[in-house]
Parts: C-alpha cells; structure tokens; sequence
C-alpha cells in the first residue's frame, strides 16, 4: 500500500493510503500512454480503429507483463508466509492482470464492429497473449538479473593466499672467553663427592661409596 501525506490546521499531518505503491502507478501509466501513442499513431497512418486498437493494448499489456513478471520474482523472494499485507498485494496485483487483459479484448470487440470471425474472435485475445509471453519474459529477466549479481557478489570475495613459510635464519651465538663456566650437573641419584685429599688409600675412597650402597639397599 501507498500513501501520501497532507499537512492540516494545528500542526496535524493527515495519511491518505491507495493500492499500489508509487513506482507501480508510474509504470502503469508509461504503459498506458505507450498503448495510446500507439493507438493515435497507427489510426492516423492506416485509418483501422482495429488494428490501432490490437496494436495498441499489445503495447500496454507488453510493457505491463514485463513489469509485472520482474514484480512477482521480486515477490517470491521476500515471501515469508502468507502474511495479509504479501496476500493484499498479490491479489491486487492479480486484479490488474485480469481487468487490463478482458479491457483489451472489449476495446478490439468494439473496434472490429462485428467484421469477421478473425477480428472478433481471434484478435481479441491477441493482447493477452502478448501480455502472458511478456510476465514470462520478465520473470526471467529478473531471474537472471539476480543470479548475475549473486555471480559477482561471490567473485568479490578473494580469500587472502596463505603466507609464505619463512624460512629459518642461521644465529651464530660467539663464545665469550670472559663468561662464567656453567655448573656442574649433578645427579640426583647420586649425589656429588668432594674429590678425596691426596695419599688417602683406596679404602677411604670406595668406604662412602659402599655406606651410600648398604643405605640404599636398607631403604
């Protein structure tokens, strides 16, 4: 639904809502005055109010099926049940469908006045069909739209490479003269000895070793 704002008295701003938004009365109306500059241009060049009539509602429902088929694509998309505001739209869009197509076909009755079996039979739903293979048409230019911008949406996407592996750099650590000697690495198992004074005989020596062992064994 559309509306439009009215300013009134005392500051209040009165809403006026009509069927339709704005773009679809605009689009309604190039198709309608595509239809009449046809008509006009046709029955001055060939004098036929018939053929001014056919070729002028084919125009209207041409340019009003491509609207319509790119509207109901656009639809379909966004439809997310059966809401009263999605079901309003799609039944007004259904009436327009069916009112302009049975217009046409009265309007090239009345024009071809009873001439033949062609002119008012056959020509009649010549509009209508015109009007069916354009909604198709732009369904699928719509479809196609779409699906060309979801193409180039992905083709925006550039995944960043990975970084390249560096490579490990050689450091050469100098030895430093001056510095401290490390400490000794001392066994836990074992445990360390101060080194035995000069002259003591092999006996002192082995006697820690065999006390440390028999403790050992004892625990």
């Amino acid at each position: 639904m559309g509306r439009f704002a009215k300013p009134a008295s005392g500051g209040i701003t009165k809403y006026y809502w009509y069927p339709g938004e704005r773009s679809d009365w605009i689009r309604a109306a190039i198709a309608a005055g595509c239809g009449l500059l046809t008509i006009v241009v046709v029955a001055a060049t060939t004098g036929s109010d018939l053929w001014a009539a056919v070729l002028g509602t084919s125009i209207t429902a041409g340019v009003a099926g491509v609207t319509f088929g790119r509207k109901d694509v656009r639809a379909l998309q966004t439809f997310a049940g059966f809401a009263a505001l999605d079901t309003g739209r799609a039944v007004w869009r259904a009436l327009v469908k069916g009112f302009g197509a049975a217009t046409a076909a009265v309007l090239v009755v009345h024009a071809a006045d009873g001439v033949g079996f062609v002119a008012s039979w056959l020509l009649p739903v010549v509009p209508a069909i015109v009007g069916a293979i354009a909604h198709q048409a732009g369904m699928m230019y719509e479809r196609a739209a779409q699906a060309t911008a979801e193409q180039e949406a992905l083709a925006e996407v550039v995944l960043d490479p990975p970084p390249d592996p560096v490579a490990a750099i050689p450091v050469t650590v100098e030895h430093d003269p001056y510095a401290p000697a490390p400490a000794p690495v001392v066994s836990p198992a074992r445990g360390s000895f101060p080194p035995a004074p000069l002259g003591t005989s092999m006996a002192h020596m082995q006697a820690p070793i065999r006390t440390l062992g028999l403790g050992q064994l004892d625990g």
